[in-house]
């Protein structure tokens, strides 16, 4: 029985069964909301030899009720006073985003990010 086959992605890379390892930079939020952090974080990426970055993309009125979009959020990690409002001020928008996959793309690294809702999915998907 053969097992999988190698997959070529669109950036030309080769991962699979007799490939080398395949590193990913999780990014996630770990930018919080600020497009130049970002940009330093891909370009780390980069010098540390990672092959591809992953970021996260969210669409808080589509994951949230108005309810949990105000509910107090008041730790001392909080990004604003209301859940909503940290959650927001931890995204890039679209337009940054684009600019940060352009970027990474430049130096040679794949770039996706996980999605968490149906509007961000179509988002992502029109880059």
């Amino acid at each position: 029985m053969k097992g999988p086959s190698p997959i070529r992605l669109k950036s030309g890379k080769t991962i699979g069964p007799g490939r080398p390892c395949f590193i990913v930079a999780e990014i996630g939020n770990n930018h919080q909301g600020e497009y130049d952090i970002a940009l330093e974080m891909v370009a780390a990426a980069a010098e540390a030899g990672a092959q591809a970055v992953k970021f996260q993309k969210r669409n808080m009125p589509a994951m949230f009720t108005k309810a949990g979009m105000d509910k107090p959020y008041t730790g001392r990690n909080s990004f604003g006073p209301t859940y909503g409002e940290h959650r927001l001020a931890l995204e890039l928008d679209l337009e940054q985003i684009h600019g940060v996959k352009e970027y990474a793309e430049s130096l040679g690294l794949c770039f996706f990010a996980s999605v968490w809702d149906h509007v961000s999915l179509e988002e992502m998907r029109s880059l």
